[in-house]
């Protein structure tokens, strides 16, 4: 069985594959596209440690959900203007937002130090 495609690919695969964006429409797609499935990857990894609390998890949820969120919201902007600029300026921020680790669920006290933790598997 293959793997489940997210709500942001699903959102913005087709913004890709229509053929109605520019280079810089699709690389900033491809960055969000990218960047959730390092985020996905590194919450696994969190949600597998026994030190990460539930509520820990929960964070990174919601982080993941406002991400999805704001990719949506972005998508339906553009179609409805073709504002290709703030549908760029938007999934930057979205990206930025997923690649960083946040720094609040490795700094809890149930977070893994630094040798141990998912971030230094870099």
């Amino acid at each position: 069985m293959g793997l489940q495609k997210s709500t942001i690919v699903l959102c913005l695969l087709p913004l890709i594959e229509s053929g109605r964006c520019g280079s810089h429409v699709v690389a900033a797609a491809a960055d969000v596209i990218a960047a959730n499935a390092r985020f996905n990857m590194w919450a696994y990894q969190m949600k597998e440690d026994p030190r990460i609390s539930d509520d820990d998890f929960l964070q990174l949820l919601d982080l993941s959900e406002e991400a999805t969120q704001a990719c949506q919201a972005a998508v339906h902007r553009f179609h409805d203007t073709g504002d290709w600029r703030e549908l760029v300026e938007t999934l930057h921020r979205v990206a930025e937002k997923l690649n960083q680790r946040p720094e609040w669920v490795l700094s809890s006290p149930h977070a893994p130090s630094d040798d141990q933790s998912p971030r230094s598997a870099k």
